[in-house]
């Protein structure tokens, strides 16, 4: 029987974990690094490049080198590199079957099975994506944790002996990811999470380029591939340096651009003022969620690339405000936790009575059209009802009845909503689902819809009408947003 890993699937780099004798272990890539950077880059002869090379062809050859598709895993944008075409999930496929490849020639067995880290944000069209990349790369991929939700596991294995609240803040190259947990003996309890799939440290490289080409009275649309690539490299150069010395230089040298620019950890900043507003809101909208006041942390810990840069821990502090909070900075937090949650599912002695709840980041609402709920009138022509509430403890479902609201009606129109607030407001359409219906007078066609969350945070919905028999799942479908 081939080993389960754990992966921690990040939109700048991953890094696999093992649980073995008695700990989780980081499991070097061929190159005898911990960190195997998420880029993939393709050759005219068919050559591919994944990892460290791929990273270093970022400049040379920025045309055929494909980084962040992690943050597009479930949409339809395409990435055309020669004369093929390949989507996010393929994407992800080739750096999985590297980190696969790297984790057999280590460990000296197969490796059949991995858990594989997502951002709490994502999607269910994302998650799956994920799935389907694994499976693409040879990978049995049957549970997929939260990112956030695994430094808090990792943190808990060591600490059992206290009853702590941990937040956790991942902030990495691509994503931001907030996690309010409770943690008591064998007992480790997610209780809210937020965050966003669209702040990172690629975030913040754009957004010192863009100072930089104010600085210099430069337009980016006028730049070329081969010179914005320069440019971001340089930028994150500077913001990287800016995490050991107190000012930095950021020198761009190319056809278009010869300039320089100093920067310092004060002014950087300035420069992330509006990201770093996001990051306070999504930290406030958890504690409120999580009903836990800022006094009550007794952990920030805090993971991902960026949250080594001495600005970013210092805003983390202040957003708390508090100085005396015990601040913990792990960039391998997240594969060491999904390296124990590998240790769970192969039900090692060491963890396997560790228990672990997770819960779903979004309130899921319901709206249906022509259509009667439990006997009562229709819902209004705008109106919502909320059947699973934000922060549920997953898997978890509940099964709702509807019937015909008119005679021989022959349709019923499902609206799915999810919001991270459960106010109507503030919602955003998953999908419209027309069922077709038998004719009958009205209130008689009975249709059961069960909403549920799995494990995985996946939304699934299924159908039955008793009148017909008939039973079939409406989300996902099959083939809902796979590749083409």
């Amino acid at each position: 029987m081939g080993k389960i890993i754990g992966i921690d699937l990040g939109t700048s780099n991953c890094l696999a974990a093992i649980w073995n004798n008695g700990l989780s272990r980081l499991i070097p890539n061929d190159v005898r690094e911990y960190q195997t950077p998420s880029v993939v880059s393709f050759d005219e002869d068919g050559t591919v490049y994944v990892g460290k090379e791929a990273e270093e062809r970022l400049v040379s050859h920025p045309e055929s080198t494909v980084r962040d598709f992690k943050r597009f895993l479930g949409t339809d944008k395409k990435y055309s590199v020669f004369d093929k075409t390949y989507c996010p999930e393929e994407l992800t496929a080739i750096l999985l079957r590297r980190i696969k490849e790297d984790a057999e020639k280590y460990l000296k067995e197969p490796v059949e099975e991995a858990i594989i880290s997502v951002s709490a944000g994502m999607d269910d069209a994302a998650r799956l994506a994920v799935k389907r990349a694994g499976a693409l790369a040879g990978l049995k991929v049957e549970q997929l944790m939260n990112e956030a939700s695994a430094a808090a596991l990792a943190c808990q294995s060591t600490n059992r002996d206290r009853n702590v609240t941990i937040m956790v803040l991942d902030l990495g190259g691509g994503t931001l990811e907030v996690t309010l947990a409770e943690c008591f003996g064998k007992m480790v309890e997610i209780m809210a999470v937020g965050g966003d799939r669209k702040l990172g440290g690629q975030d913040m490289d754009e957004a010192l380029a863009k100072y930089f080409l104010q600085s210099h009275g430069l337009e980016e649309d006028k730049l070329t591939p081969e010179t914005k690539a320069l440019l971001l490299k340089s930028a994150e150069t500077c913001r990287r340096a800016l995490t050991e010395e107190m000012t930095a230089e950021m020198t761009v040298q190319c056809d278009q651009i010869n300039g320089q620019l100093t920067v310092t950890r004060e002014k950087l900043k300035e420069i992330f003022a509006e990201l770093f507003e996001r990051m306070g809101a999504h930290v406030e909208a958890v504690l409120q969620s999580g009903r836990t006041r800022k006094d009550m942390v007794d952990y920030l810990i805090m993971v991902g690339g960026c949250c080594n840069m001495p600005v970013v821990q210092q805003t983390a502090k202040c957003i708390l405000e508090r100085s005396d909070v015990d601040a913990m900075n792990a960039d391998y937090m997240v594969a060491l936790g999904m390296g124990v949650a590998a240790g769970m599912k192969e039900e090692n002695r060491e963890v396997k009575n560790l228990v672990f709840t997770d819960i779903n980041p979004y309130a899921l609402g319901v709206s249906v059209k022509n259509g009667v709920c439990q006997g009562k009138s229709a819902l209004p022509e705008d109106g919502i009802s909320f059947v699973i509430p934000q922060n549920s403890p997953i898997p978890c479902s509940i099964e709702k009845s509807y019937a015909n609201a008119s005679d021989d009606q022959t349709e019923l129109l499902l609206e799915i909503y999810k919001s991270k607030t459960a106010d109507a407001q503030d919602v955003v359409l998953v999908k419209k689902i027309p069922v077709a219906i038998p004719k009958g007078p009205a209130g008689t066609v009975q249709c059961q819809v069960r909403y549920a969350y799995d494990i995985n945070g996946i939304l699934e919905v299924d159908l039955h009408i008793p009148m017909t028999g008939e039973k079939r799942r409406l989300i996902p479908e099959k083939t809902e947003k796979e590749c083409s």
